[in-house]
């Protein structure tokens, strides 16, 4: 049986970083597919579609707080939180630790989180977390499917 291919959903309005992550993110799977959005806006529709008609679902969804439009990075996650509960998410900012935490106080659940400017390792442990959390709750999933 092949392995399933990791797609991951990036919203990030620096594009600078574009080159960086995807890198990063091939280091630690050559195989992964990355779409990439520069707004949470563009992220909610992709998001939305790939729920409803194309066969790809995201493994891992990347959001900067902060990007252009209506929507937040927070907001999505909210959003994805309420909607796709299975949804694995990673949030990013240049915010301190501390005050992104205290926008989660009255909330069980809190995404990953990594701040900006990030180091290499950090980032490259972070993502392989969330990836791996991911395939062990679709394993999971798979051997005991809802009835």
């Amino acid at each position: 049986m092949l392995a399933k291919r990791n797609r991951i959903l990036v919203a990030e309005d620096d594009l600078g970083l574009q080159t960086v992550m995807k890198r990063l993110l091939h280091s630690i799977d050559d195989k992964i597919a990355i779409d990439w959005v520069s707004t949470a806006d563009q992220a909610f529709v992709t998001i939305e579609d790939a729920r409803l008609g194309r066969p790809e679902r995201y493994d891992l969804v990347i959001a900067d707080i902060h990007t252009p439009g209506r929507l937040t990075g927070l907001q999505l996650w909210f959003y994805c939180h309420e909607r796709h509960p299975r949804l694995n998410f990673l949030i990013t900012s240049s915010m301190p630790v501390e005050i992104y935490l205290s926008s989660f106080e009255h909330h069980e659940v809190v995404p990953r989180y990594l701040s900006k400017p990030f180091c290499i390792n950090e980032c490259v442990g972070i993502l392989r977390a969330a990836l791996q959390s991911n395939s062990k709750e679709n394993e999971a999933h798979h051997a005991h499917p809802k009835s």
